[in-house]
């Protein structure tokens, strides 16, 4: 079955080819390597990044000092989509993954950072 975002898409956009979307992981260093856990229910996900697609064309093209800026749209990016992020660090700032904390805004789990252990 795919991915919920896919089936989301598909749904929302008639044109939209879910059985042309990828069904094996593509491991190259321009692409993202994530692993998630769901939540207790449907307002929270974990998501912890191992390999960050930003980062390798970034340290490419050597606008190392500019990659972290990008993870800052994440906060924007998952509060236009109603959500809150939390986060310990990112690939960008050396740390071992971007392990993404996502809740409902205003949801009983929005109550501050969430402590948990990267994947």
């Amino acid at each position: 079955m795919a991915p919920t975002i896919f089936r989301c898409l598909a749904a929302q956009y008639p044109d939209f080819d879910l059985a042309g979307v990828r069904r094996t992981p593509d491991t190259g260093s321009f692409n993202w390597i994530t692993g998630t856990i769901h939540g207790r229910d449907q307002n929270e996900c974990r998501t912890n990044y191992r390999q960050c697609g930003l980062c390798a064309p970034g340290k490419q093209e050597h606008h190392e000092d500019l990659i972290s800026y990008m993870c800052e749209m994440d906060y924007i990016s998952v509060e236009l989509m109603g959500g809150v992020l939390h986060r310990t660090g990112t690939l960008a700032t050396g740390a071992s993954c971007c392990d993404f904390y996502v809740c409902k805004k205003g949801s009983k789990w929005d109550v501050g950072p969430a402590v948990f252990s990267p994947l």
